[in-house]
């Protein structure tokens, strides 16, 4: 939360984590893999990150959807 308890913050930062994960995945797998295990890595590793207690901070803002 920030002084006006706001999300922003929070949000910001979990924007940041899946992509850089997304881009350990990208060079690691490479663009050679079979499509099931991106999608698997993806969604091992990226998904439950951008899904964790999404509930409670759900984008109540246009510009955070």
């Amino acid at each position: 939360f920030n002084k006006n308890l706001s999300f922003t913050p929070h949000i910001d930062c979990i924007d940041l984590i899946p992509n850089r994960v997304s881009g350990i995945i990208k060079r690691t797998v490479g663009y050679s893999a079979p499509q099931y295990v991106k999608l698997r890595l993806f969604a091992t590793l990226v998904r439950p990150i951008i899904e964790n207690c999404s509930q409670v901070w759900s984008p109540s803002l246009k510009k955070k959807k």
